[in-house]
């Protein structure tokens, strides 16, 4: 779930949650569990944006950072992880490779005079 996503559940189950009857006291045991998973939830979102964040200073000396930069659509986020993901690129020899490693090959079946759909076949990373 992303943070914008978290947020809005978030003011969502405040706004609910005022407008309903307390089922338990405050000092229930429940409403002690609920502010512990909540505190550890960003405490885990804390730490994502802190690896983002050293892996996008890791990667602004490859070469590679600001080539996947400049494909539209990509941020640094996106582009730290696609380098973690592939490594170096340049191991690939072609781009059918490359979308074999990533599971996303097309996967073609014909048999004869038969011809079935493409489909895109998820095997790998």
């Amino acid at each position: 779930m992303s943070k914008k996503s978290a947020e809005n559940k978030a003011i969502e189950l405040i706004e609910a949650a005022q407008l309903s009857y307390p089922a338990v006291s405050k000092i229930n045991v429940l409403c002690n569990q609920v502010k512990s998973y909540a505190k550890r939830y960003q405490e885990l979102l804390f730490q994502k944006e802190e690896c983002i964040e050293k892996m996008t200073s890791l990667a602004h000396s490859l070469e590679e950072f600001n080539l996947i930069l400049s494909i539209p659509g990509i941020g640094f986020n996106t582009a730290v992880r696609l380098i973690a993901e592939v490594g170096d690129i340049r191991r690939f020899h072609n781009h059918k490779q490359l979308n074999a490693y990533a599971g996303i090959d097309i996967r073609r079946f014909q048999s004869g005079k038969s011809f079935f759909k493409d489909k895109i076949n998820k095997r790998g990373n």
